[in-house]
């Protein structure tokens, strides 16, 4: 859980995107990257711990979201959202290296699949369209 909170800079307050993924190199790179795009970023190595921020006020406006993880994987960790009505509705980005977007339901990929390793202009594309009010312009 340390790394989640450190990474948010301050865990009570929101962030545009919550990267949920055990590869720490992927997750923390993801997170550069979101911030030199102008997003706010915050990391989750697995479900339980993205669950916890989640129960402890801390609402993105997006959830990137990895399926293979151990402790809590990207599959129970929907359905364990599902059981938080009092949460407000988070679109969810898809990333798997091991599923295709046949074998996900339509709610869990509602901000899209990637299919990893991800294109990471495709997914900021996503993060637009899902995120308008803070839509940064892309550079040619």
């Amino acid at each position: 859980m340390l790394q989640a909170v450190q990474s948010s800079g301050n865990r009570s307050s929101s962030a545009d995107i919550l990267v949920v993924d055990d590869d720490a190199t992927l997750r923390e790179g993801l997170i550069d990257l979101f911030r030199l795009e102008g997003r706010s970023a915050v990391g989750a190595s697995n479900g339980a711990e993205a669950l916890f921020l989640l129960g402890k006020g801390f609402w993105p406006g997006l959830i990137l979201l990895d399926l293979d993880m151990p402790i809590l994987n990207g599959w129970d960790f929907v359905t364990a959202l599902e059981r938080m009505p009092a949460l407000p509705r988070i679109p969810i980005a898809i990333m798997s290296g091991v599923a295709s977007d046949r074998d996900v339901p339509h709610r869990e990929t509602d901000a899209g699949f990637f299919k990893k390793p991800v294109n990471f202009d495709a997914l900021l594309a996503a993060v637009n369209q899902h995120l308008p009010h803070h839509k940064i312009p892309r550079e040619p």
